[in-house]
């Protein structure tokens, strides 16, 4: 090994004591061993194109780490790695099965004392990981090459973790960090995968602290906070105010809190409904008239409603106060007289006429009064798409081909956009969404730019066959809800594809 490699090392067993004191409670020490995915090749992909392949773009190591834990979520650490390393280079080369080796100084924030993962699940404890290290590496250009030199290079590593409990001291850690160089401008990547041993018995997890009750003053079940009425005892459907009587009037509104009544009279009762509250009524078991104080005057009401004749609109139809006399015989609010449909409760949008299905209009010109239509149809839904459109639908999905890298769409798919149109147009009533995907090959920006210069071409295409811009939206998606694997070339061709999603217009 060179005297920088040796100098290292040196400077591991050096530093490693000076992490090591007194074991207590709270200052556990931990040894990691972890396997290493080395990737130099992913942040210069502009240097050194060539199609996504993990086990190509990524060489292998190991590493060993020592850990200090100055709190339960905090630590600092020293790694040392050895690793084979294989990147491009400036000069349109490569160096490949090149030796590295490295030491770290780290630091470790762990997120598992119920900020992120909840106590009642404390197996999983997610981390982030900084720090500064320095690496050597002895140069080949290939096997057969000699050294071509070395290179020196401090480098700072940062990163996201997990550990995930095994047993009471072990645990499983997967992590994944870039390191960015401060001397010779080769950032990368390193993934890696291990164990985790600590020593010694550390201090036990605190018992959770309850929170306090919230306050309900009044013992009804319903928190002071939400609680209208938060000294007397209540119902929740009147937000915590009581209701005595019963008659579905909270009692601060009600003029008569211990008698059932009507909102009418502020809660209160009218027995002989004559308009007339029974505090007031002289005759209160009796319809009346007002001058003789809720008593009748039979030779002045001739239908007996309690409303005399000289105040009562229908003065031969038994109804009520409220509608001066008149009934309302369907209980919608709206006199028997002014209702064009007394029997059947309705709206006074209608003139008392039912609008069943709630669609604005009225069910006697409704032709599917049940449900929900458009004028346009005299009540009824528009038509809807056949499966045999559906299916042509589902096709151009991935019948609809562009030149490679280029929103441009090929010639053999105008026939498939054709019909695209022709289903819009015999449809005005739906509208469309242009969706554009891509494979997972290139940069996500990239891609994301590419699939929505794709929707676009299709968009202006279908407008330039006549379908209105109004009914049409596009968006691109790039390498986003993948159909199929990446990782054939099938599936990255599925992937590739341009969805066109019909959908019933609010008009």
């Amino acid at each position: 090994m060179t005297k920088r490699l040796l100098t290292l090392l040196t400077a591991v067993l050096v530093a490693l004591p000076l992490f090591v004191s007194a074991q207590t409670s709270f200052n556990k020490h931990a040894v990691t061993f972890k396997l290493l995915g080395v990737d130099y090749t992913s942040p210069y992909q502009d240097e050194f194109t060539e199609t996504f392949d993990f086990f190509n773009r990524h060489t292998y190591g190991g590493e060993i780490q020592y850990s200090k834990y100055l709190s339960k979520s905090f630590n600092i650490g020293i790694p040392f790695r050895m690793a084979n390393i294989d990147y491009p280079t400036s000069d349109s080369s490569r160096v490949l099965n090149s030796l590295q080796a490295g030491v770290d100084i780290v630091a470790q924030y762990k997120f598992a004392n119920g900020y992120i993962i909840k106590r009642e699940d404390p197996r999983l404890a997610p981390y982030i990981v900084a720090g500064v290290g320095a690496t050597y590496a002895d140069l080949y250009r290939n096997d057969d090459d000699p050294s071509i030199g070395d290179n020196f290079d401090v480098q700072i590593p940062v990163g996201l973790g997990l550990n995930f409990k095994l047993g009471k001291q072990v645990y499983a850690q997967a992590q994944s960090e870039y390191r960015i160089s401060a001397l010779q401008g080769n950032n990368n990547f390193v993934h890696s995968a291990g164990l985790v041993l600590q020593l010694g018995e550390g201090a036990p997890d605190p018992e959770p602290v309850e929170p306090p009750a919230p306050s309900d003053r009044d013992g009804d079940g319903i928190i002071d906070a939400d609680d209208k009425c938060p000294d007397t005892p209540g119902l929740a459907k009147y937000e915590g105010c009581p209701d005595t009587d019963e008659d579905g009037i909270i009692d601060s509104e009600d003029d008569c809190p211990e008698v059932a009544g009507l909102a009418d009279f502020n809660g209160c009762p009218d027995t002989d409904g004559d308009g007339i509250t029974d505090a007031k009524d002289k005759c209160p078991n009796k319809p009346g008239v007002v001058a003789n104080d809720g008593c009748p005057e039979e030779t002045k009401d001739r239908d007996g409603d309690g409303i005399e004749d000289s105040k009562d609109d229908c003065p031969d139809t038994p109804g009520t106060a409220r509608f001066n006399g008149c009934a309302d015989t369907d209980g919608d609010g709206i006199a028997d007289p002014k209702d064009n449909c007394p029997t059947v409760a309705g709206t006074t949008r209608f003139n008392g006429c039912p609008d069943t299905d709630g669609d604005g209009i009225a069910d006697s010109a409704d032709k599917c009064p049940t449900v929900a239509g458009t004028a346009k149809y005299e009540g009824c839904p528009p038509p809807k798409i056949t499966e045999e459109d559906k299916q042509t639908l589902e096709f151009a999905t991935q019948a609809i081909e562009f030149e490679t890298g280029s929103a441009t769409i090929r010639t053999r798919s105008y026939s498939v956009l054709d019909q695209v149109a022709s289903i819009l147009l015999k449809y005005p009533d739906y509208n469309v969404s242009i969706d554009g995907f891509t494979d997972s090959v290139g940069g996500a920006a990239s891609n994301k730019s590419l699939s929505e210069r794709r929707a676009k071409a299709c968009y202006e295409y279908l407008k330039g066959k006549g379908v209105a811009s109004n009914r049409m939206s596009y968006m691109g998606y790039g390498e986003e809800r993948p159909i199929a694997s990446n990782d054939t070339k099938e599936g990255r061709q599925r992937n590739r594809r341009v969805e066109f999603n019909v959908y019933l217009s609010r008009r």
